[in-house]
């Protein structure tokens, strides 16, 4: 695993130094620069101006706070009410049910009801 880490970052400083942008492509020209919008960091823009200057509110921690707490209660409502009845029949296939399995299933039921 540690060896071909090696192997996979050595040809990548290669192409890196190349000048290449895949390994099969031709080299970019020397005076290539890259562009102004692919450099510029969006996610750190919209943190700093506008996310982060709303959130500090204490309304809007408040908001979070009970939107957190409103979906976090109705998880908790969804696994309580959640009922446990599987019958492995209904996903057979019609070939299926005349199967051994669903002759061992039937006797099995037949049993039980009688315990």
């Amino acid at each position: 695993m540690n060896t071909s880490f090696s192997s996979c970052l050595t040809l990548d400083e290669q192409r890196r130094s190349e000048r290449r942008v895949f390994p099969c492509t031709k080299p970019l020209p020397a005076k290539w620069t890259p562009n102004k919008f692919s450099q510029s960091d969006l996610g750190k823009v919209f943190f700093d101006r506008y996310f982060a200057k709303y959130l500090l509110k204490t309304p809007v921690k408040l908001l979070v706070i009970a939107i957190t707490l409103a979906v976090f209660g109705l998880g908790v409502y969804g696994a309580s009410s959640l009922v446990p009845d599987y019958n492995a029949v209904w996903y057979m296939r019609d070939r299926c049910v005349r199967g051994y399995l669903l002759l061992m299933i039937n006797q099995d039921i037949a049993v039980s009801r009688w315990r």
